[in-house]
């Protein structure tokens, strides 16, 4: 059920709230679901797109960054909880 309200959350809160909040809230979800992060990035960069901004895509760096972090802490308490 946690799973299913940070994916909906994450979904949601480009839309609702400032960068700031929706970088915790996805950082939060990426320990969970680390694909997360990408999709979040990859979703801010869409609704926000502006041809004459940013030479590259931001959002998506980030959540490319958020999204290796997901993976390296899932790693990491997989392994810490399993080989212990």
């Amino acid at each position: 059920m946690l799973r299913i309200a940070l994916i909906i959350l994450t979904f949601v809160a480009p839309f609702f709230f400032p960068w700031q909040i929706t970088l915790i809230i996805v950082l939060g979800a990426a320990f969970f679901v680390p694909i997360l992060g990408l999709f979040a990035g990859v979703l801010t960069d869409v609704l926000y797109y502006v041809p004459s901004a940013a030479p590259m895509p931001v959002a998506t760096i980030i959540g490319v960054f958020i999204f290796l972090l997901g993976l390296v802490v899932q790693e990491f308490v997989k392994t810490r909880i399993m080989g212990a």
